[in-house]
């Protein structure tokens, strides 16, 4: 059984869905409708399972400007392109960002194949686990922010954190 957790970040309520081993679920809680048994604890109220307490540690680490040179443990089901538009996107460097076309090329030329900007535009919006799947750094091709499920306010926020609080050496571990 999945548990789930809010953690109160600086741009509003995070909830988190995690099973033993692995976090399934990372978004703004105000951006998701929960049936009414979910039961959602608080940090300080809950036995924490090793999942849950390494994404704690990586959001406390992440929202306190500190190198991040690990990931929680994910798990999620999505389709074998979806993963590689969340593989691409897990190394655009922290306060950095790329375009939904140079993801698609990225992927085509892997493939010898064509694939759309708004492919991965599609992929990116149902994301499950923002921040870790920094889908944030993803912009249109002209730099304009699009797309983004937590609004576009956080996005802008999020990108404004990174580059003023993530230094070079930071951007060298993003990449893993």
């Amino acid at each position: 059984m999945n548990s789930y957790l809010r953690y109160n970040s600086p741009i509003g309520n995070i909830l988190l869905e995690a099973s033993e081993t692995a976090l399934v679920r990372l978004c703004f809680e105000d951006t998701l409708k929960l049936s009414p048994q979910s039961q959602i604890d608080d940090v300080s109220s809950t036995l924490l399972s090793p999942a849950m307490e390494q994404t704690l540690r990586w959001l406390d680490l992440y929202f306190n400007g500190k190198c991040l040179n690990f990931f929680p443990p994910l798990s999620f089901h999505t389709s074998v392109f979806q993963r590689k538009v969340y593989e691409l996107t897990q190394k655009i460097p922290y306060g950095s960002t790329s375009s939904y076309g140079v993801i698609a090329k990225s992927i085509a030329q892997a493939n010898r194949s064509f694939m759309s900007a708004q492919a991965v535009g599609t992929a990116l919006k149902n994301n499950p686990i923002l921040l870790i799947i920094p889908c944030h750094r993803v912009v249109a091709a002209n730099g304009a922010l699009s797309g983004f499920a937590a609004g576009l306010d956080r996005k802008q926020w999020l990108l404004d954190f990174e580059r003023n609080n993530f230094n070079s050496r930071c951007q060298l571990l993003s990449g893993k």
